[in-house]
């Protein structure tokens, strides 16, 4: 009689899960596994792991996803035949007050990264209005620096959105190095004007 194989190890993994490549390509960036699995700290750091808290629901996971040009992103399996410019990204929720916004596509190799619904400004949004006035927050980079941090901080993921929270901010904002801090200061200082028209029939009385 053969023995019992156990399910759970002969079950594949999901084909959104993440490998080993894309463990070791956090890793070299500083984020940790648990990070990727909503984590605050590291639980391997301390004598009591399973009293490290976590946040619920979230972890990193590989989506086929299409960006648009509108700062957007589509799943693969939400299109129509559109297999143009459909690239594997990393997928993870954005969160505000502990409930899921919307979700953030990032491609590292292009450094593109965009929501899906158009709700999310910023990851870690709500650091913006938690922390008090003396007490700065960094603005990171990209997803992977940000889980390094164990999501301490932010990241820009649509400049629209993020502009008028990161002006409004009672907190200092902390960048990495100087050329970060003229992006970001760039990025604060644009001002979308309206278009201004003038009536045909104005122009034609004006001119008369």
């Amino acid at each position: 009689m053969s023995a019992r194989r156990n399910p759970f190890l002969d079950r594949p993994l999901p084909p959104t899960a993440l490998r080993d490549r894309d463990l070791a390509f956090f890793a070299a960036g500083g984020a940790s596994p648990f990070a990727l699995l909503g984590y605050y700290a590291d639980p391997r750091e301390t004598r009591r792991p399973f009293s490290v808290p976590m946040l619920l629901g979230f972890h990193v996971r590989r989506e086929r996803v299409r960006f648009s040009r509108r700062g957007r992103f589509a799943f693969e399996a939400d299109l129509r035949g559109e297999a143009e410019e459909i690239v594997p990204a990393y997928v993870l929720p954005a969160v505000e007050a502990g409930v899921v916004v919307d979700e953030v596509a990032w491609h590292p190799r292009s450094g593109r990264i965009a929501s899906h619904e158009g709700r999310a400004g910023l990851l870690g949004a709500e650091l913006i209005e938690s922390s008090g006035r003396d007490q700065p927050v960094r603005l990171l980079p990209d997803p992977r620096a940000w889980l390094a941090a164990w999501r301490e901080g932010v990241v820009i993921v649509d400049e629209a959105l993020a502009r008028p929270v990161l002006l409004d901010a009672r907190c200092p904002l902390q960048v990495e190095d100087v050329a970060q801090g003229e992006a970001l200061e760039a990025m604060l200082s644009k001002v979308r004007l309206p278009r201004i028209v003038v009536p045909v029939e104005t122009v034609t009385r004006a001119a008369a």
